[in-house]
């Protein structure tokens, strides 16, 4: 069952080639919008500034798990 090639293009979300997704452009604005009203209408704090890494898969990360607090920056609402 599992040994079969995978045929290329069968896991993207959004297809490719010629029957690539219409909704595609407008998924990746979304997702700017989204990613731009988080980083700009909060003020980010590093709870904890310990910077040691751990290297339990490939990629290592920060032992802690880099927790933050976000505050609403009030813009005049």
């Amino acid at each position: 069952m599992f040994q079969e090639i995978q045929k290329p293009y069968s896991f993207l979300p959004f297809g490719a080639g010629p029957r690539t997704c219409l909704g595609i452009n407008m998924a990746k604005v979304a997702m700017l919008v989204f990613v731009h009203r988080l980083t700009s209408g909060y003020k980010w704090t590093l709870d904890d500034p310990d910077s040691s890494l751990e290297k339990k898969e490939h990629i290592p990360r920060l032992r802690s798990g880099c927790p933050i607090t976000l505050k609403a920056l009030n813009k005049g609402k």
